[in-house]
């Protein structure tokens, strides 16, 4: 209840509606991101179920930044072959090891939330397979 509170009070400060912005009302301004549970997580791991990171990377851009709209590959092992449905689900982007906790790859959903690590091909495989199939049952 009090991040609704906190983030209404926000909302109104940036819209011009009064008061003054408390940059600590909403996440990022020192109020931590949740770590969610269920909903298409498809690996366990100290990743899974948090936010993407967003720090910044020599070039001066977020990690983020690269990301497109729907689901985004983070691959550290160019040995690790993405399968190409990825092509058509989202964007591949490859970052350095310390970017994705030393995995091999990080698959981040639409809403930055990693929805799986992989280090090895069989689990990157098994992965998108199930993916798929849960993005199929969906539509």
């Amino acid at each position: 209840m009090e991040l609704a509170v906190d983030t209404g009070r926000l909302i109104d400060a940036l819209s011009g509606k009064g008061g003054e912005v408390d940059e600590s009302a909403g996440y990022g301004g020192g109020r931590e991101f949740p770590e969610l549970e269920g909903s298409l997580f498809l690996t366990v791991g100290t990743l899974v179920g948090t936010q993407s990171s967003q720090e910044r990377r020599p070039d001066g851009t977020f990690t983020d930044d690269r990301f497109g709209s729907g689901f985004t590959v983070l691959r550290s092992n160019p040995e690790l072959a993405v399968p190409s449905v990825w092509e058509t689900l989202g964007t591949i982007v490859d970052v350095e090891s310390e970017e994705i906790a030393g995995h091999g790859c990080s698959i981040v959903r639409p809403d930055r939330y990693v929805s799986a690590v992989a280090d090895d091909q069989a689990t990157v495989d098994r992965v998108t397979v199930e993916l798929v199939a849960a993005l199929s049952v969906a539509r």
